[in-house]
């Protein structure tokens, strides 16, 4: 099997090539990054599924399969969910951060499950930085509401910023305003694709077992006291899955993040020297 050559983030690349560039990351790399979602992401979901599972317990199926999606909304069960999407962004942040130095195809599954401690403290740090600023848009009045939306967009490039680029969390923040502005309407169309994609894979990753669940809501009908707890395992697995591929898409996200800031940063750094070498050349 050939060795994979390391990852190149901070490659100049249009949005199309850096979406591209992330799904050949994913298609190289498969087996490490699936492996690596099962050490960082399952276990948080399926511990998740067992907090929601007093909650899921409705003759509806409806209740179960779109409990999580109905949590984006909701405060309380959005807190569940945030720890979750910072193991995604720490799995992704340290797997890239590795492949930048040796080649991820002979990481074992201790390295895997060691791989985050480079990384944890930055990725907090830009996790809550995100956190506090989208807490800060949310409470400020509406007419400045839209405005500070439109700043926000740039912010996420606080993450590979800090953590990929090994800025401080300040000069991160500027670097992140300063390349997100520059490449505003590519960050946010790439952000709704890579959600909608994983959205779609979610989905399609989660119709059998709501299918199974249906059909095994007739059963209950039919003698609900013996299938009670047979139902509970049911529900119990469908809320593990769909977290799981949430997290998983939320992953996928953060890996899409980071390859665009790498373009936008080397983009700049080419119209740097493009300008320095048309100043030599004047003189």
């Amino acid at each position: 099997m050939p060795v994979q050559p390391n990852i190149e983030i901070f490659e100049k690349r249009s949005m199309n090539q850096s979406i591209e560039a992330a799904f050949d990351f994913l298609r190289q790399n498969r087996k490490v990054w699936f492996r690596g979602t099962l050490i960082y992401l399952l276990p948080y979901a399926m511990v998740i599924a067992l907090l929601w599972l007093p909650n899921a317990r409705a003759e509806s199926i409806d209740t179960t399969f779109s409990m999580v999606f109905e949590a984006f909304g909701q405060s309380r069960s959005l807190a569940f969910l945030l720890p979750g999407f910072f193991l995604s962004a720490l799995f992704t942040v340290s797997l890239l951060r590795h492949g930048r130095e040796e080649h991820l195809s002979g990481l074992t599954w201790r390295q895997l499950a060691l791989l985050w401690l480079p990384s944890f403290v930055r990725t907090l740090r830009s996790a809550v930085f995100l956190l506090l600023a989208v807490w800060v848009v949310v409470l400020v009045p509406f007419p400045l509401q839209t405005f500070l939306y439109v700043v926000l967009i740039p912010l996420w490039f606080v993450l590979p910023s800090h953590t990929l680029a090994d800025n401080n969390l300040l000069s991160a923040v500027r670097l992140s305003v300063k390349h997100g502005f520059r490449s505003w309407f590519g960050l946010l169309i790439m952000l709704f694709f890579m959600a909608f994609v994983s959205f779609m894979l979610s989905f399609a990753v989660q119709l059998p077992v709501a299918l199974f669940f249906s059909l095994s809501g007739l059963v209950a009908r039919m003698s609900e006291a013996f299938v009670q707890e047979y139902l509970d395992v049911v529900r119990y697995v469908i809320l593990a899955l769909v977290s799981y591929t949430v997290f998983v898409g939320a992953s996928f996200v953060t890996l899409g993040l980071c390859y665009l800031y790498g373009s936008a940063v080397a983009d700049y750094e080419d119209e740097n020297l493009d300008g320095e070498i048309d100043r030599f050349e004047n003189l």
